[in-house]
């Protein structure tokens, strides 16, 4: 994507986005991640064959995209995988349709006196409901945690890991906490930035997926840790806030309704 210059001894970073039928929002990503400042960028899109008029606007950028595939996939994380297989970098970040950077210089900010002691790089994440922007607070991976205790987007990993832990195409809406999770329980070194990467939309998850995407949580980390009754209590607080959100949004004012999603939002 950029031209390279053969003394640049900075990590190659892989910005990858992966995209079905979002060609409203799909221009935005494009632009944010073209105008990085970093100069060791590659781009990698992966379009899951668009019907409505994507590949049209993914064509408009062609020629500054490292590598475009638009073929059929079974969902976002095989698409991911998918992005993976072709990325180069030493470096991964998934820049999905409809978010984008915080600014042209995130990516330099992010690996401004880079260690080599790091595996895993989280940086905070704005949350964009339309109507006003609100910085998501970022928490960390420890060994209790039992949900993704940030966005993926606002986080960079080496490529080996991705090779060592794919996403797992049964979780279909929380492969990418296994991921996290895994590699935190091998010993991956994690840093955690005051930097804002991200910048996400928020909306668009019904109350049916909030609460597979629990369920499935509870499985991955029944998987790799085992039976806890931790996890038990644990799961039955987060379907019961589920409940409670659910039944505010039937009776209460969409004014107090919203307050309370964006306080939810803002105390992760």
């Amino acid at each position: 994507m950029h031209d390279v210059s053969s003394e640049d001894t900075s990590p190659r970073v892989s910005v990858i986005t992966v995209v079905y039928d979002n060609r409203d929002t799909i221009e935005n990503t494009l632009i944010s991640v073209l105008r990085q400042d970093y100069g060791n960028l590659e781009y990698v899109v992966v379009d899951g064959n668009s019907t409505d008029g994507t590949r049209a606007v993914l064509a408009k950028y062609r020629d500054k995209i490292s590598h475009l595939v638009s073929e059929p996939d079974s969902g976002i994380y095989d698409a991911m995988n998918k992005g993976v297989r072709i990325a180069t970098g030493d470096w991964l970040c998934f820049m999905n349709s409809g978010d984008t950077f915080h600014s042209s210089t995130t990516v330099t900010e992010v690996f401004a006196g880079l260690s080599d002691e790091v595996d895993i790089i989280v940086g905070q994440t704005v949350a964009d409901y339309g109507y006003t922007k609100r910085t998501i607070r970022t928490s960390t991976l420890v060994d209790s945690t039992i949900s993704m205790p940030f966005c993926h987007q606002s986080a960079f990993s080496r490529r080996v890991l991705h090779s060592q832990f794919p996403f797992d195409l049964r979780y279909r809406i929380a492969a990418d906490f296994k991921f996290f999770l895994s590699a935190f329980l091998d010993n991956a070194r994690i840093r955690y930035i005051g930097t804002p990467i991200s910048i996400i939309s928020v909306g668009g998850i019904s109350d049916s997926q909030r609460t597979k995407s629990v369920m499935d949580s509870r499985h991955i980390v029944k998987s790799l840790k085992g039976w806890s009754l931790q996890l038990e209590l644990s799961t039955l607080s987060m379907l019961a806030d589920l409940s409670f959100r659910r039944v505010a949004k039937q009776i209460l004012p969409n004014a107090f309704s919203n307050y309370l999603t964006r306080l939810k939002s803002s105390r992760r």
